[in-house]
């Protein structure tokens, strides 16, 4: 819920300063103001690297979304604004270890929250997603999200540019695959998806598509994902020798 200004006027203003009237507004709205403009700019931060698709949160001057008395927090994050006052009162004696100490405590605070509430809205959207048929763009997805959510927390912009990528091997492979057993056959063709409902080729299990996606997302992560992509490489083999050798019979018959 966001934090009325007011409200969060009258809670921080015992830690501005020592000795700091709860009436002197003037002094309480100034540190205030210092303390959202940093956490706004580390939100931003934070947005970017999660590769969110949230808005950028701008800063305005007092450090409140419109006048104190009928505006919030831009940050609404109490605990992230305390520490931060807290952090800027022992910067202005001097006391820079324990005003470090104090802001890294404040990024803290604002970074475990944002990074739930992202993880949160993906998974809405993954389990969203994946309701569609599984063989389409956005099913598959949804699929992906879902199993990937925890370890690798992409975004569905990020798993649908994989998926690409995994579609195009898959394709290329069941053309090499098709060149081998038999050279009249016709090949596939490669267009990038970008339709939740545009369904992949019929003659390309979606598995072989998921193994790839996930081959590249691990690559991608710095590991080893060869053998998801060996897998589905014999999936492809396995499955173009059958298609082959089911057209020869048909033919002879």
């Amino acid at each position: 819920m966001p934090v009325a200004y007011t409200t969060a006027r009258t809670l921080l203003a015992p830690y501005v300063d020592n000795g700091v009237a709860a009436t002197d507004t003037t002094r309480i709205d100034q540190r205030i103001d210092e303390a959202q403009r940093r956490l706004v700019d580390h939100y931003n931060f934070l947005s970017r690297r999660e590769e969110s698709a949230r808005t950028a949160l701008v800063w305005q001057n007092g450090g409140t979304t419109g006048t104190p008395a009928t505006g919030n927090l831009i940050v609404d994050n109490l605990d992230a604004t305390k520490n931060m006052i807290l952090s800027l009162w022992r910067e202005e004696n001097n006391q820079l270890d324990l005003a470090t100490n104090l802001e890294t405590k404040a990024y803290s605070y604002l970074e475990r929250n944002l990074t739930n509430e992202i993880e949160r809205e993906r998974r809405t959207t993954f389990e969203s997603l994946a309701l569609q048929n599984q063989n389409t763009f956005g099913g598959l997805t949804g699929r992906i999200g879902l199993e990937t959510l925890v370890q690798y927390r992409l975004p569905e912009t990020r798993i649908k540019s994989f998926i690409n990528q995994a579609y195009q091997q898959a394709i290329d492979q069941h053309n090499f695959v098709s060149r081998r057993e038999d050279k009249s056959r016709t090949p596939l063709t490669f267009t990038a998806i970008s339709v939740n409902t545009d369904s992949f080729n019929s003659l390309l299990p979606v598995e072989v598509v998921r193994l790839l996606t996930l081959s590249l997302m691990v690559t991608d992560a710095g590991s080893d994902g060869s053998g998801l992509k060996s897998q589905a490489f014999e999936l492809i083999d396995r499955n173009v020798t059958t298609l082959v050798e089911q057209t020869r019979r048909d033919t002879a018959g």
